[in-house]
């Protein structure tokens, strides 16, 4: 069960679009709530009204046949980085525009 009774959850967004104008459209989307990520799958730390925002936001510009998921970590675990790949930060608030 998502647990939305916290400040901020950490979610994976990830995507498979393919039509090019509306994959920049969703990935623009998504990026606005992002605090890291790449190519197509971002970690997004979301309010219950961030998430649903969000998910309005997605629903209203993708079509049947894109692949939008939004996966929260609910492990209390550390999360593991490999290569590259920097921990997110959780820094309280979203920036949009």
């Amino acid at each position: 069960m998502l647990n939305l009774d916290i400040k901020r959850q950490l979610f994976l967004c990830c995507y498979d679009i393919s039509d090019t104008a509306r994959r920049e459209r969703i990935c623009a989307i998504v990026k606005s709530f992002a605090v890291g990520g790449q190519y197509s799958c971002y970690e997004c730390f979301l309010s219950r009204s961030e998430y649903q925002m969000l998910v309005r936001m997605l629903k209203a510009s993708s079509e049947p046949g894109d692949s939008i998921v939004l996966q929260p970590v609910l492990s209390y675990e550390e999360v593991k980085y490999l290569g590259v790949a920097t921990a997110p930060v959780n820094l309280g608030f979203t920036y949009i525009g």
